[in-house]
């Protein structure tokens, strides 16, 4: 008797695991960043995932990285795309070479500090690349 108590706990407790971790990925699939001015971005938002669009400046590709400036309204802030990010860009269609001076870009990433700055990490390829301005 006591070995079906046993297996009975064993499919409860794994049951209630997988139903957990179900409910972390359909939660993190639903999270939207918050669409913010990059003259709104500040050390409160370290850590979160935020929106914005803005103007590149300085461009720079280097070994499969891009390292750019992000612009708007006087404002400015670092963005680094990874290879991994830049990747799956490119996978989804979107020439990342076509981002160069004065191009209008959208994108979603982390709020980070590198160096004393702040900066946006894109950790998904979702990026939208506007006309030249």
């Amino acid at each position: 008797m006591l070995r079906m108590e046993e297996r009975q706990l064993k499919a409860i407790a794994v049951t209630g695991s997988l139903l957990s971790l179900a409910a972390i990925y359909v939660f993190v699939l639903n999270i939207s960043p918050e669409t913010i001015e990059i003259c709104d971005i500040s050390l409160e938002h370290v850590g979160r995932i935020v929106n914005v669009t803005g103007t590149a400046e300085d461009v720079l590709q280097r070994n499969n990285h891009v390292f750019f400036t992000l612009s708007e309204g006087g404002c400015e802030i670092r963005v680094v795309l990874w290879e991994s990010v830049v990747e799956g860009l490119e996978i989804r269609g979107t020439d990342v070479a076509a981002i160069t001076n004065n191009t209008v870009v959208n994108l979603a990433g982390e709020v980070d500090i590198h160096g004393g700055y702040l900066q946006i990490v894109p950790t998904r390829p979702t990026l939208s690349i506007a006309e030249k301005i």
